[in-house]
């Protein structure tokens, strides 16, 4: 199980504070000793601990309690560590889930009886089934944790101190999505149809031994949302990984925004996740390339690798047989061994279905056929209504061209706006049809287009809640183009200059319409590729030379927040990944645009200065965490240095280098 250690200096005093004074003492410390004889026992017991929660991950729906189910699982109190050894040494025992019951009651006061209640017995089943899978030689060795009785403190303590590790050395939520083996995205809650194309694309993992598909189609289509379905259905045929990457194929690699991986930074993304402590830097790309196979080599793998640019983007990254790679782009490749599928528009009853779905007050509204036909609704739409009615949700998809992005959008506004009819609403979106938008030159028409059906503007769509936001939301949310990545509410708050709370709020509001995504386990909130051009398009000069400003100051601070952690004795926060590629925008608008920028000179020499504060800060807080982690190991004692050797190879290079 691969490991991650974000902040060892917190860990270092976790274990100090947490073991050996409130539970053993100081005298104690003399004490701790953690028998040999336990090692591989103990090996397999958190082997098998991490199993029952990659599958009660998987398998239970309700994945906030299940969280809560595992973190009590894996937490430090004696009670529950203690019913965990016993129910290792006998399956059958009952007291584990009253223990885990209990203390849920404590803690989580809003769960119902029977949500704990589901929740506890279906991970008490996994974890019964692993524990009674391992090897019973460990059972029947002489020295076993239950065996071990007069040495009831130590065997304690070095359950609490594995436990400790995996607690903190877990993944955060952005670690997982950035490097994470088990990496997928959840698909959206609203997903809705796409019934044919999910079967061909399952089928194909039948009949086929190696699965390589391509899903293509416009932008908006839905090509992520059903990748993301078809691989959670197919992730139990590939268990050794699930990693999901963003190729960024649509970038330009313009000044003001990044360029599309190349595959040598793909695939040491996935190397990575397999290997955190990999160092790629001197590696040649032929060196990735072999590495990249060496891994993947007889795993049982699945790689999503999503919003690819084209075939030579994709063609390296091909995985060896015993792997599976979806693959979404908005043009259509063929390469040897892919199999491509070309993803149209929504068929007319799965757009309605989507509508309804969204947007329950679209259930029931009705026009007559004759104001249907001013709609222009579609021969089948009138042969299939119902005596003389259509339903307005079949003329709202027309209108919208079955496109699932722009449908999500105007089920979003009419799920939110309950001041104006859906009839309305309709006749809003007919009239915006077809109308061309300054400035847009056409660019975003021609993307929004369906080749063999030229009325059909989905542009209309955005259009229609974008005017109907107020002057200085519009200006709010068009000012959101200027993030090339996802961006925290902290950064739309200084581009808006506006409260922090304030900018959460509206920030939901445009998350609510559907005209802004939010991803819940990073927090980080981006404007879907069409929605950003529609915005950008619509910028002035004078709006965007502002932001700009606002933009490279927001940077700025982050980078300087950045060095003030560090010098304060804290790790790198996590975000850093996160916001690669905003801080790289920062920094190329401020290199291309000293003319425009105003006090651009001044700018330039500030981030220079916080720049090489912050590269020096990263150098010593690593010499410092290091010395810091071994010492605070050194008092725990030769037996705890090898319990954490064996977890992590930084202690060795700490002791080489006292």
């Amino acid at each position: 199980m691969s490991k991650h250690y974000p902040d060892i200096g917190k860990l270092s005093v976790a274990i100090l504070e947490h073991l050996v004074k409130p539970v053993l003492g100081d005298e104690a410390i003399k004490e701790i000793k953690a028998p040999v004889t336990q090692k591989e026992e103990r090996d397999a017991v958190l082997n098998a601990l991490a199993n029952a929660e990659k599958k009660f991950t998987k398998q239970f729906k309700d994945k906030k309690i299940a969280g809560l189910v595992l973190d009590l699982s894996l937490a430090s109190l004696a009670s529950v560590s203690e019913a965990v050894i016993a129910f290792y040494n006998n399956p059958t025992d009952e007291n584990l889930g009253t223990v885990l019951r209990e203390q849920l009651k404590k803690d989580s006061a809003k769960l119902s009886a029977a949500q704990i209640d589901s929740a506890v017995d279906a991970y008490i089943k996994i974890l019964r089934d692993e524990f009674i899978n391992l090897s019973k030689e460990f059972r029947d060795k002489s020295g076993t944790l239950a065996a071990v009785k007069t040495e009831e403190h130590t065997a304690r303590t070095a359950n609490a101190v594995e436990q400790l590790v995996e607690k903190f050395s877990a993944p955060t939520s952005q670690e997982k999505i950035l490097s994470g083996l088990h990496s997928l995205p959840s698909p959206p809650a609203d997903f809705t149809g796409r019934e044919k194309e999910l079967d061909q694309l399952l089928s194909r993992s039948t009949q086929h031994a190696t699965l390589i598909t391509g899903l293509s189609g416009m932008g908006g289509v839905g090509k992520t949302a059903l990748a993301l379905v078809a691989a959670h259905k197919l992730a139990e045929k590939f268990p050794d990984a699930q990693i999901y990457l963003e190729l960024k194929g649509t970038l330009r690699g313009g000044d003001h925004e990044g360029s599309p991986l190349q595959p040598s930074e793909a695939m040491a993304f996935v190397i990575h996740a397999f290997d955190p402590q990999a160092d790629l830097r001197q590696a040649s790309d032929d060196e990735i390339a072999a590495l990249y196979r060496t891994l993947l080599n007889d795993k049982r793998a699945l790689l999503l690798f999503d919003n690819a640019a084209d075939a030579a983007q994709v063609k390296p990254l091909m995985p060896p047989p015993s792997c599976a790679m979806l693959v979404t782009s908005r043009k259509h490749f063929t390469l040897a061994g892919l199999q491509p599928i070309r993803l149209d528009v929504m068929s007319e009853s799965e757009a309605r279905d989507l509508l309804l779905k969204i947007a329950p007050r679209l259930v029931g509204a009705i026009l007559s056929r004759d104001a249907a036909k001013n709609f222009q609704a579609t021969r089948e739409t009138l042969r299939s209504a119902q005596g003389d009615n259509v339903a307005v949700a079949d003329v709202i998809a027309r209108l919208c061209g079955y496109l699932p992005l722009a449908l999500e959008i105007a089920a979003g506004f009419i799920a939110e706006h309950a001041d104006v009819s859906v009839e309305t609403y309709a006749s809003r979106l007919n009239e915006r049809k077809g109308k061309p938008f300054v400035n847009s030159q056409g660019k975003l028409l021609e993307l929004l287009k369906k080749d063999d059906e030229p009325d059909l503007n989905v542009e209309a769509a955005f259009a229609l809640s974008y005017d109907q936001m107020t002057d200085e939301n519009r200006a709010r949310w068009r000012a959101l183009a200027v993030f090339p990545a996802p961006f925290d509410a902290p950064a739309a708050a200084s581009v808006w200059q506006m409260e922090e709370q304030d900018t959460r709020e509206i920030l939901s509001k445009f998350y609510r319409a559907n005209i802004l995504q939010f991803d819940e386990s990073s927090q980080r909130y981006q404007l879907h590729d069409l929605l950003q051009e529609f915005a950008d398009a619509r910028l002035s000069e004078e709006e965007l030379n502002k932001l700009q400003k606002w933009y490279v100051l927001h940077y700025l601070v982050v980078i300087q927040n950045w060095t003030k952690a560090l010098k304060d004795g804290q790790m790198m926060p996590t975000e850093f990944l996160a916001e690669s590629v905003n801080l790289h925008t920062a920094i190329s608008w401020l290199r291309s645009n000293k003319k425009t920028l105003k006090d651009a000179d001044e700018l330039s020499i500030r981030y220079h200065h916080a720049l090489k504060e912050l590269r020096n800060a990263l150098w010593k807080d690593a010499d410092e965490l290091t010395k810091r982690y071994y010492h605070a190991l050194e008092e725990l004692g030769d037996a705890l240095l090898h319990v954490y050797r064996r977890q992590t190879s930084i202690i060795g290079r700490a002791k080489t280098r006292k």
